[in-house]
């Protein structure tokens, strides 16, 4: 089944990304016991799904940003946050560098700092956010690797 589900993967569009699971007790691994109970099936899972689930806050963050439609469209306390958010610096910074254009071709009519340096603030929303996670990380690595 396993060898199904990855030669379908090959026929989905490279930006869908697809994870095969194969339990034990399982085509290859038949000579593994089974799970014994959906919980167990669950707990071998878990770290996989956990690895995954570190970057969901992203996706909300890039809706409430110019990637999708100029930041001067969105009603005044969502602009405020699209023009702040660290998404936009990058996608417009990332605009500017390769010459596009925002979407439907128009121009962005943001006037605030973010929007006009965004080659400045794009790489300094990435430095705060290292300066405040690193060290955040090296502890609790350190915390786990001592217990």
């Amino acid at each position: 089944m396993a060898k199904v589900v990855r030669e379908w993967a090959d026929l989905l569009p490279a930006e869908i990304e697809t994870h095969v699971a194969q339990y034990p007790g399982r085509e290859d691994r038949l000579a593994e016991a089974p799970a014994r109970s959906m919980a167990d099936l669950a707990d071998a899972l878990t770290p996989e799904v956990e690895k995954r689930l570190g970057v969901v806050w992203l996706t909300p963050a890039t809706f409430v940003s110019s990637g999708f439609v100029p930041a001067s469209t969105l009603p005044a306390p969502l602009r405020i946050v699209a023009e702040w958010n660290p998404a936009t610096a990058a996608i417009n910074a990332a605009r500017k560098l390769f010459g596009n254009q925002a979407p439907g071709g128009s121009e962005l009519v943001s006037t605030g700092w973010p929007a006009t340096h965004s080659t400045y603030y794009a790489p300094l929303c990435s430095l705060a956010i290292m300066a405040v996670f690193v060290p955040l990380s090296i502890r609790a690595y350190r915390r786990a690797a001592t217990s």
